[in-house]
Order: C-alpha cells, then sequence, then structure tokens
C-alpha cells in the first residue's frame, strides 16, 4: 500500500460557525484569537465560577481568597494575550518576534498563556466533528496509525 501523509493546519482545525460566526465546535482560525480572548476576559469579568472549577479542578481554592487570586491570575494572563493581539498582526507573528529576538522565557511564558487560552476553548466547545471520522477511518483496531499514515 503507498505511502500517505496528511497535512494538518489552521483551515483543518477552524471550527464550525453559526451564522453570526460564533464558534459551536473546533478551535478559532487565528484571526479569531482576538475576539475569542476577549471574550474569555467578559466572562472571568463576570461573577461567573464554571470556567475556574473546570480549569483548576484540582487547585485547592477552599476560601474566598484562593478564588480572588486564582481569577486574578487567569485575568493577568488573559489581558497579557489581549494586549498581544492589539500590538502585533497575530499571535504568530508574535512569537515568531520572540524567538528571532532569542527571549526564551518571553517564549516560554508566552506559550504557556496561549496553551491556557487553547484549554479554555476547548473546554468551552464542542469537539470538531471531523476529526472523529477522520480518525475513525484511519487508526487500526488497536487505536494505532497505520505504518504507511504519517500526519504532520
Amino acid at each position: 500500500m503507498a505511502n500517505v501523509t496528511y497535512l494538518l493546519g489552521a483551515g483543518a482545525s477552524a471550527g464550525k460557525r453559526t451564522e453570526s460566526g460564533f464558534i459551536m465546535e473546533g478551535l478559532p482560525c487565528v484571526n479569531e484569537i482576538p475576539k475569542s480572548i476577549d471574550f474569555i476576559l467578559a466572562t472571568l469579568r463576570s461573577d461567573v465560577t464554571e470556567e475556574i472549577d473546570i480549569i483548576l479542578p484540582e487547585v485547592s481554592l477552599n476560601s474566598k481568597e484562593d478564588w480572588i487570586n486564582a481569577k486574578n491570575e487567569l485575568l493577568n494572563i488573559f489581558n497579557k494575550l489581549s494586549d498581544v493581539c492589539k500590538r502585533h498582526a497575530t499571535i504568530d507573528t508574535y512569537a515568531k518576534k520572540l524567538r528571532l529576538q532569542c527571549d526564551i522565557e518571553g517564549f516560554k511564558e508566552f506559550e504557556q498563556h496561549l496553551t491556557l487560552f487553547f484549554i479554555f476553548e476547548q473546554l468551552m466547545r464542542e469537539p470538531d466533528s471531523r476529526y472523529e471520522t477522520f480518525l475513525a477511518n484511519i487508526l487500526e483496531s488497536n487505536n494505532s496509525l497505520p505504518n504507511n499514515i504519517k500526519i504532520l
């Protein structure tokens, strides 16, 4: 059998949207990330607590002070991401800038913040149903990829 390589890029992870553009499932494309960050910030600024309870289930938030500290840390992180979005063409551009400037510490911190953003996104939305179909078609019975298939 021939070798097959699937190349998954930004378009491959673009989620399904309503007519108004709200992402129902999947992840936002790079140009939608600022709007998603603003939505998360608005949610965190509200009195809703479920998001932090989902993100930090193992963290002891036994007191009002613990809760306030966790919420403030998340607000700080998402405010930084929002600022990056306002100052740079895309978050990808900013990440590349950090790498080119050899700002390894800044890059690591940014990477952690961006990871947290994508965790929030994945918890708030359903997984893209296209992945289930894709994986069901290529995975073998032991949930491994056939030797002739690569995914980049």
